[in-house]
């Protein structure tokens, strides 16, 4: 389904998804209002998330993810030996200027290494500092919970892989198997039933009222 914005009859900003088949057959799905299906979705994650056991399973994988990148640094690790090799290049320079040979090449490689040298100091301050600051597994829970609070959209695009709309039911695909560790296929689980009424008026004053019923899945 692709994205749609149009202007109703009476004035009214409409924005709705729109299957991409439509104009070559009939599409049992009809159109689905953007309002309605982001607030299931929303639902979904809000309900996911207030359950303790799911919150502090997600939090603790990417605690120990975290745990690893910090002992693993690799940026790190090549900024210090970057480091010391410009300092035994400048060293192995001074020796030579103290045994009397300074040339114009010399100088200009000296300054060189001086500029490499400054520059590479303050990539290691940033990169320890980032190694210094110690994520908790509190800090990431408040990070779930802000990002379910004031930026869904956000959390839609780290949590949802795909969402499949048919005639009377919504299937949304995870990115990750939340409360689900020893899942070796695909499972589907019915949550919850949403009802999606329209409401359209036209001029003149004419009202149309439209009701669908849609049972939601979630598919990991």
């Amino acid at each position: 389904m692709y994205p749609v914005s149009a202007i109703s009859s009476n004035g009214q900003a409409i924005r709705y998804y729109k299957c991409i088949t439509t104009k070559k057959r009939n599409c049992l799905v009809g159109n689905m209002y953007k309002a309605f299906i982001e607030n299931v979705i929303d639902k979904f994650l809000i309900s996911q998330f207030n359950i303790p056991e799911n919150l502090e399973q997600l939090s603790t994988k990417i605690y120990e993810l975290h745990k690893k990148r910090v002992g693993n640094n690799n940026s790190l690790n090549a900024l210090k030996s970057e480091l010391q090799r410009t300092n035994t290049a400048i060293s192995n320079i001074m020796l030579a200027i103290e045994k009397g040979i300074l040339t114009e090449t010399t100088k200009s490689r000296l300054e060189e290494l001086e500029k490499q040298k400054k520059t590479l100091q303050e990539k290691l301050v940033i990169e320890q500092s980032k190694e210094r600051y110690e994520l908790t597994k509190e800090d990431i829970q408040n990070f779930f919970k802000y990002t379910m609070k004031k930026c869904p959209d956000r959390a839609i695009e780290l949590f949802i892989k795909q969402i499949k709309v048919y005639d009377k039911k919504i299937e949304i695909y995870l990115n990750y198997s939340i409360n689900q560790p020893h899942i070796t296929e695909q499972t589907s689980k019915k949550l919850f039933t949403e009802t999606h009424t329209i409401q359209r008026t036209f001029k003149g004053g004419t009202t149309r009222t439209s009701i669908k019923t849609y049972d939601v899945y979630v598919v990991i």
